[in-house]
This record gives C-alpha cells, sequence and structure tokens, in this order.
C-alpha cells in the first residue's frame, strides 16, 4: 500500500465526523497520509459519489486506499465491504456507491468487512465511518491481509449503470451528475463519437433545449448562451459561460440527452 488514504463523504465540514474519522486512522497509523477528495457530496446521494471516485480515483499513487462513505442504510443489515482492484482498494458500504468502479474493472474481489478485531471496541449503530471503516482503511494502510478482514463475496450490489446506446444517428445517453458550477454531465464519453464526425454537424437535444455543434471552451457560448463540449472527465457536459445550467435548463439526474449526426 501506499499510504495514501482518501476521503469521499457526504459528511461536510460543519460537524467534526471528518477529523474524528482522521484522528482514529492516525492513531492507528501516524504515518498514514489523508486526502479529502471531497466531504461535500449531496447528502445520502449515491449516485453522485459514485461519478466523483470514479473520476478521481486513478490519479493517485497505485495503492491508494480509497474511502467511499454516502451511507442511507448505516446501522442496518446492509454490508460494509473492501474491493481490491489489485492496483487501488475501495472501503465503502455496500449500496451501489462503486457501481461504476465495479462496472468498469476487469480483475478484482470483494471482500465482506465483518472481523470485529479491527474495528473500534464500541460500535455505534450511526457513524460506522468512525468505528469500523476508518480502522479497518488505517490497517489496511499499515499491509494487513485484505483476506483478515472477511470472507470474499459476489453477492455485493452492483448497483444500476445506465450505458448509452446508439439508435440510427443518434446516441441516447442520460444525464449522470451537475457539479458545483451547475454543469451538467452527461454518460456519453468522447471516445463513443464516429472516427469521422465533423463536431459542427451533431446536435444535442435535452428536454426543450436544441444545442448546435460541440464547442471546444467554455466561454464559446458568450453569456446566458447553452453550449455543449467535452470536458476534463471525458463526458460531454452541457453548460452556460458565467451561469448556471443545471438551474437554468431545470435539468435533473437521469434526464435522457441525444446526439445525433447530421
Amino acid at each position: 500500500m501506499s499510504g495514501i488514504i482518501t476521503l469521499t463523504t457526504d459528511f461536510g465540514e460543519k460537524d467534526g465526523f471528518v477529523g474524528v474519522m482522521k484522528g482514529i486512522i492516525l492513531g492507528i497509523n501516524p504515518k498514514a497520509k489523508i486526502i479529502d477528495i471531497t466531504n461535500e457530496i449531496e447528502r445520502q446521494n449515491i449516485d453522485q459519489a459514485a461519478f466523483v471516485i470514479k473520476n478521481s480515483f486513478s490519479f493517485f499513487p497505485e495503492g491508494t486506499i480509497h474511502i467511499v462513505i454516502v451511507d442511507p442504510g448505516v446501522g442496518s443489515l446492509r454490508r460494509i465491504i473492501v474491493l481490491d482492484c489489485i492496483n487501488y482498494v475501495f472501503l465503502a458500504p455496500d449500496n451501489g456507491v462503486l457501481k461504476y468502479i465495479l462496472s468498469e474493472k476487469k480483475n478484482f474481489q470483494v471482500y465482506d468487512v465483518v472481523n470485529k478485531d479491527y474495528f473500534l471496541k464500541n460500535v455505534s449503530s450511526t457513524f460506522h465511518g468512525r468505528d469500523i471503516i476508518a480502522p479497518v482503511s488505517a490497517y489496511l494502510s499499515l499491509g494487513t491481509d485484505i483476506e483478515k478482514f472477511g470472507p470474499e463475496i459476489s453477492d455485493y450490489i452492483k448497483g444500476e449503470s445506465f450505458e448509452p446506446f446508439k439508435k440510427g444517428n443518434k446516441i441516447i445517453g442520460k444525464v449522470i451528475y451537475c457539479d458545483s458550477f451547475g454543469n451538467i454531465i452527461t454518460n456519453i464519453k468522447k471516445d463513443e463519437m464516429p472516427v469521422k464526425y465533423q463536431e459542427k454537424y451533431i446536435s444535442i437535444n435535452i428536454k426543450d433545449l436544441n444545442i448546435r455543434g460541440i464547442s471546444r471552451f467554455y466561454s464559446d457560448g458568450g453569456k446566458n448562451r447553452p453550449i455543449a463540449l467535452f470536458g476534463s472527465s471525458g463526458f460531454l457536459e452541457i453548460a452556460i459561460y458565467l451561469g448556471n445550467a443545471e438551474k437554468s435548463l431545470d435539468v435533473k439526474i437521469g434526464d435522457y440527452v441525444n446526439l445525433s449526426f447530421n
């Protein structure tokens, strides 16, 4: 392991939840390096967390342990799992928050975290991030064998992952994320485009909006005019320069997007 542990949670910064987790980790492994990817995931928004970790994990050194906690079922019978992808390890509730990782990775093992020897002594029913996930991540960072935390399982929750599909001269996708700038991000990837497509002959339709052509920069559209472009994540985005496309267009996660070639 690299000794790096990341946090992606919906805990926010107002309360002491994140700080306490870091304290637990450092108490077990004082040399651990803890990095916040974000603690501002929308409360209980599993899909949002799934997208953020998908687009973040690979920028860290191999051996990084990624903690992902958005956990509406905390304290219930839902499991906590370790996902071992050889180059990276993920620690999260078994609720579909790792669905994009699971759908993209080919070689991995999933383990049910049940060995109480690696938990805090008194486990609460409302803060498994502190009492289970934080200490387990610390022991992982020390090189503890993953199999010691519990048995390998195959009935983990894969989560729903809608994939774009082609229909005639169209690619049909969905909105999967809206970032803090109000940019609307779809699941249509740039590498799914035809090899010889011309950007100016593409039409993007979402709800009642039609956008002609693919822009290169956010500022290409000018103020208050929606544009489409491929963002840093490689997905098709709809944006409004100096504006908020999500609010202005009243678009929500799950809305369909049609991309057609003329």
